[in-house]
Order: structure tokens, then sequence, then C-alpha cells
């Protein structure tokens, strides 16, 4: 006789399975995002997950070369946005420090990032009042993993970006990954630039 909970975790998966959309327009216009260049991109993986008072939505898609993945957070204030945008920002930075363990008083020292591996911020939003928010260009392994503590590691570059949509209390971390050898900075940023909320609601 089948189990209750293998018959929810089988209805799941067919569930899951079936919402997973072919390409990334679908998924831009769920989140409430625009971005025309990317709309054909073919999505290889869509992951759901029901939180407390949020929803999530990884979504990864392959463009060319190129691989996206946004990670979409629903049900978010303003204020809650933007602290997570913060978090994010001093974790990623602090994958790069020093790696140290400590047991029972004994400290291990690691191997230290090298400086052209850290995470950079770029602001090119910045005016004369203004700072903008911030673009992280960033090195990547095979996985798409940003721990990286050697040269021979990194096989992506790439950059990240927030967009908080107020209409739709949404919040999408923008992540890009490129083969190294062909990562062309001010390309890339004007990709990330295109990418907007819809109508603007930003």
């Amino acid at each position: 006789m089948t189990s209750l909970l293998g018959v929810l975790t089988l209805a799941s998966a067919c569930a899951s399975s079936a919402a997973v959309p072919a390409r990334l327009g679908p998924v831009l216009d769920e989140a409430g995002l625009s971005a025309p260049a990317w709309r054909e991109a073919a999505v290889s993986r869509s992951l759901r997950r029901e939180g407390r008072s949020h929803r999530f939505w990884t979504v990864v898609a392959r463009l060319g070369s190129r691989t996206l993945r946004l990670e979409v957070t629903s049900g978010l204030s303003p204020e809650a946005a933007e602290r997570m945008r913060e978090d994010w920002g001093v974790r990623v930075r602090a994958l790069y420090r020093p790696a140290t363990t400590n047991y029972f008083g004994v400290t291990q020292g690691g191997k230290d990032t090298p400086e052209e591996l850290k995470p950079q911020a770029l602001y090119p939003d910045r005016g004369l009042l203004r700072r903008g928010e911030p673009v992280f260009a960033l090195w990547s392994d095979k996985d798409l993993s940003y721990v990286l503590r050697s040269r021979a590691e990194a096989a992506h570059r790439g950059l990240s970006v927030f967009r908080y949509c107020r209409r739709t209390r949404t919040l999408v971390q923008v992540e890009t990954f490129e083969p190294a050898g062909g990562f062309d900075l001010p390309a890339a940023l004007r990709d990330i630039a295109a990418v907007q909320c819809s109508g603007g609601a930003e």
C-alpha cells in the first residue's frame, strides 16, 4: 500500500516538473521583470519553495555561452528587501576572507584568496548626489560557486545585482556567468542595466 507521504511526494514532484517553463520569458513576466534580450534563454532548472511568509524561486537558464540565475523572493517589504541586499553583500565579501577554523582555541590558517579574484563592487549609476545600487563583478568555479582560492578554479566571471519591484513586492537577484576568457565587463554591465522592473515600478 502506497504511503500518503509517497503520494504527496510524487504529486509534488510532478507538479514541480510540469511547472518548469521552457523559456525564461514567462519567468520574467511572473517575477515582474523586463529583460527583452533574455526572454528566449532556455530554462534548465526551476525550483520553488514556500516559506512562512515569503515565496522563493530559483531559476537557471542558458543563453548561448552565458548562464543566467535568478533568485526570486516574493512578499517582501522595501525594508526587508534592503536588508536582504545588504546581508548578501556582507556574506559574499566574507567568503574571501582568510579561512580560519577554531577548534577549542586552536586557530588554523587557510589559504588567502588572490586579490584579483575578490568581489569588485561597481556603481554604474553613481551620480553627483547618489551612489546608486552596487553591481558585483565576481569570479566563480565550474559549478557557479563563488568560493575560490586559486586562479585555476576560476572558470567563469559575471555580475550580480538586485532588483526590487515595489508593485509586486518582489526582490530578484540577477546573476550572470560567462566563460572567464570571453568576459566583456562593459558589455555585461550594459546587458544587466537593461534588466528592470516591468513598467518601471522599481
